[in-house]
């Protein structure tokens, strides 16, 4: 796992990542390494990365896998290993805003501001 993982970091330093793709691999990485750093590629399957546990929620867990996943892909395309394990995800809840009164007054507020400040200037005569 150490000699892919130094080919992996490199990798991701690469220009052609975009910087958000980096910044989810680094977090990711940061994770791993607290885990799975010790063990042999090979090793990796859907049972290991199942019994797996990083702190925060299911998306904190997910960004390691998804890194994980990213890592055994590369792993199979430079033919370190034969095939890349599939590694499930963990449900994530769906995030929502919460509306109070105050807040919908203030976006209704602010809209009706903004569709007069659009007509208006729709509305004017060309100069």
């Amino acid at each position: 796992m150490r000699k892919v993982s130094v080919r992996f970091l490199e990798w991701f330093d690469s220009p052609r990542l975009v910087p958000k793709s980096k910044t989810y691999y680094q977090d990711g990485w940061r994770l791993l390494t607290t885990t799975i750093l010790g063990t042999w590629l090979d090793a990796i399957n859907n049972v290991v990365a199942e019994r797996l546990s990083f702190t925060g929620s299911a998306a904190n867990t997910n960004c390691a896998l998804r890194t994980l996943r990213r890592l055994l892909h590369k792993a199979e395309e430079w033919k370190l290993i034969r095939r890349a394990p599939k590694i499930k995800l963990l449900p994530e809840k769906e995030r929502s805003l919460v509306e109070t009164g105050n807040l919908e007054k203030t976006g209704r507020a602010a809209s009706r501001r903004g569709l007069r400040n659009s007509l208006g200037q729709l509305l004017a005569p060309a100069r």
